[in-house]
């Protein structure tokens, strides 16, 4: 959160300190105990949304969470499986099939 509030105060100067106030200040401990949820990749992107927004005043809390989510770097992707990549044995599918059905009831 202190590289954060940093950032703010590089972007935006001494509006920065009169919106959202001082390190462990009020505003600042809301921020850090909302913000703990995100990964600093997350915050990184949320900033990088908020520079690229042109705006003369750093953003609000909520502002900045809607940032970080809707800029969010993408999710780790994993190639599919196919079928026919896989020796499809009765064996192999026994596990799968009980999961389904107990999932089906």
């Amino acid at each position: 959160m202190m590289w954060l509030w940093g950032q703010f105060a590089k972007f935006y100067g001494g509006k920065a300190r009169r919106n959202l106030g001082v390190i462990d200040g009020d505003a600042f401990l809301i921020w850090t105990d909302t913000l703990k949820r995100f990964s600093f990749e997350n915050i990184k992107a949320g900033l990088r949304a908020t520079v690229l927004r042109k705006d003369t005043w750093p953003p609000e809390l909520q502002e900045f969470i809607q940032l970080c989510v809707v800029n969010k770097p993408p999710a780790f992707h994993k190639e599919p499986v196919y079928i026919d990549s896989i020796k499809a044995t009765s064996e192999h599918a026994a596990p799968y099939r009980e999961q389904l059905k107990a999932l089906l009831g």
